[in-house]
């Protein structure tokens, strides 16, 4: 995280994500599926006046976005998944001791604006 200003400042991340799943599908079978993905985002936040702060990210999968199932007794089937761009927005509103969070997301890469606000969380600093 780095300070833009004394009101603002910008976050990043990188992550390496590598899942294995192994699932037994009958008495002599079984299947073993693995994930791997690197993931990269930065975004910005800023208050704008005393009581409300914005901020706006994104996020990507990059590079490594793979995912190979492997059945027994057969050869393992490799596919690479498509990129995927995830934007987020929110707002915090501050009473005092009091901090109202919210926030939104594209799901799947579509922006839904029925789900605004829908990840709240309160704060209360005592």
């Amino acid at each position: 995280m780095n300070q833009l200003t004394n009101h603002a400042f910008i976050f990043y991340f990188g992550e390496l994500k590598r899942l294995t799943e192994d699932e037994e599908t009958g008495p002599d079978t079984s299947t073993k599926t693995t994930l791997t993905q690197i993931r990269i985002g930065f975004g910005v936040e800023g208050r704008i006046k005393s009581w409300i702060a914005l901020r706006g990210s994104i996020n990507e999968n990059v590079l490594l976005n793979d995912k190979s199932v492997k059945a027994s007794g057969s050869s393992s089937v490799d596919q690479t998944l498509p990129d995927t761009t995830n934007v987020s927005a929110g707002l915090s509103l501050h009473f005092n001791a009091f901090k109202l969070d919210g926030s939104f997301a594209t799901t799947g890469g579509t922006l839904n604006a029925s789900n605004i606000m829908s990840r709240v969380g309160m704060i209360y600093s005592y």
